[in-house]
């Protein structure tokens, strides 16, 4: 499915492509982790809701999008400063989202969006974290491979009516930047 794509920032017109992959994402990723009637529930036009008023050209998030040939996108990765009151903003940017078209998993196009998005961080920013679902072994795998570190810091997310525990995890960018 992903055998050629494209990496570009996003644009307000990509609201509803990100809300689609964004829907699918959760209902494949988060199944047996929350309620299935719960995620079936979910529609892509809510996630468009919240979407519209995050990618105007003047948001201070850096939203990029995987394209394939026919101009569907297959993925999206969001980064911006770090939302952590124990972390400092100026050296620590956060890894807000990253979510894939299910078809697309392990062909790379993740890895890829994620290396397209870190030259939008500061060069002064010394780290890059996010937060992930415990539960979220697929995710978690993910991140490890690509030198993520968790930083045992843990904090509860309330989704829904579910109430999950989510880890941090941490990427040195000084580690990656001089290599």
């Amino acid at each position: 499915m992903a055998d050629s794509f494209l990496i570009r920032t996003a644009v307000p017109s990509d609201s509803e492509g990100i809300a689609k992959v964004h829907t699918r994402s959760w209902q494949s990723a988060y199944r047996g982790i929350l309620p299935d009637d719960w995620l079936d529930a979910l529609k892509w036009q809510d996630r468009k809701e919240r979407w519209d008023p995050q990618l105007p050209a003047e948001s201070p998030r850096a939203i990029y999008v995987a394209l394939d040939s026919k101009n569907e996108i297959l993925g999206f990765a969001s980064i911006g400063p770090a939302r952590d009151e124990d972390l400092n903003a100026d050296e620590t940017f956060e890894l807000y989202a990253i979510y894939l078209s299910p078809e697309t998993w392990r062909e790379g196009v993740g890895s890829r969006l994620l290396l397209a998005i870190l030259p939008q961080i500061p060069i002064h920013a010394k780290q890059l974290v996010l937060w992930v679902l415990t539960a979220n072994q697929i995710g978690r795998a993910f991140y490890e491979g690509r030198g993520f570190t968790t930083d045992g810091a843990k904090k509860i997310a309330e989704i829904g009516t579910n109430e999950l525990e989510e880890v941090r995890y941490r990427l040195d960018l000084d580690q990656i930047r001089y290599r």
